[in-house]
């Protein structure tokens, strides 16, 4: 069975776990360090958060939600997308926020991504 650090990554990348797995997680919440800790690391290996997300461009599907970009200035930008209900190709709303601090900005799309302060049922505390 993968050890936690392997099992919170496929939560924080699939959002989901299965039933062996959330026992091997075990009791204890998810700590948002933690969350976070992934989130950096892909967003340097893959150069977005999550890395299939993109700033929407005509005739493609738009990513719904929050995603990480770094900008060639150093910069991050927080992006959050919402497409046309009716039409998933066809964006509705298009906002960004940049950060210049990289943990800054981690910090602040985990915290608007996970609101709820769950991923697929499992609790991030602080």
């Amino acid at each position: 069975m993968p050890d936690r650090s392997s099992l919170i990554e496929k939560l924080v990348l699939t959002l989901h776990l299965n039933v062996a797995e959330r026992k091997a997680l075990g009791p204890d919440p998810v700590l948002k360090s933690e969350v976070s800790s992934v989130v950096l690391r892909v967003l340097k290996d893959s150069g977005r958060f999550p890395p299939e997300a993109a700033p929407w461009q005509q005739g493609r599907n738009v990513f719904e939600g929050y995603f990480l970009e770094p900008l060639p200035d150093g910069t991050v930008r927080l992006w959050c997308q919402r497409h046309l209900a009716t039409n998933p190709y066809q964006l509705a709303q298009q906002i960004h926020s940049d950060f210049s601090d990289l943990n800054r900005a981690v910090e602040e799309f985990v915290t608007k991504e996970w609101a709820a302060a769950q991923i697929d049922g499992i609790p991030i505390r602080a």
